[in-house]
């Protein structure tokens, strides 16, 4: 994890949300793969809130095959416009097929997902 201070960008008002956060999939670049494929994922999620997260809030697997070991970590403080970066190693499966691997960040202020292919999938 790596946290880094910046700006989004856009504009604020007195309706944004006091705890929010977006997230964007760095990698993997494409999100096709070969059954048994090492798959590396990195997430760039953003404090899009008006106030701190705290030193207490986590990032964890909810639902959908488990493609990776990894099943979540705890984010660090983040201020309002900060991001964290979130990397871990994924396999795709032995099998053809559409896959998802979705996380929450606690409270459900977002939801970063792995969302892969296995293989070529026929056409219609």
């Amino acid at each position: 994890v790596t946290p880094a201070s910046g700006s989004s960008g856009g504009s604020s008002s007195s309706t944004a949300a006091q705890y929010a956060c977006s997230w964007r999939e760095v990698k993997p670049k494409t999100n096709v793969f070969n059954p048994g494929d090492p798959i590396d994922v990195q997430w760039v999620i953003t404090n899009t809130g008006t106030k701190s997260f705290g030193y207490q809030v986590d990032l964890d697997y909810v639902s959908g095959p488990k493609l990776s070991s990894f099943l979540g970590q705890q984010l660090p403080n983040l201020k309002p416009g900060d991001t964290v970066t979130v990397s871990f190693d994924a396999t795709a499966p032995m099998q053809k097929g559409l896959y998802g691997m979705q996380f929450k960040v606690q409270g459900g202020l977002c939801w970063p997902a792995l969302n892969i292919q296995v293989g070529k999938l026929k056409d219609p």
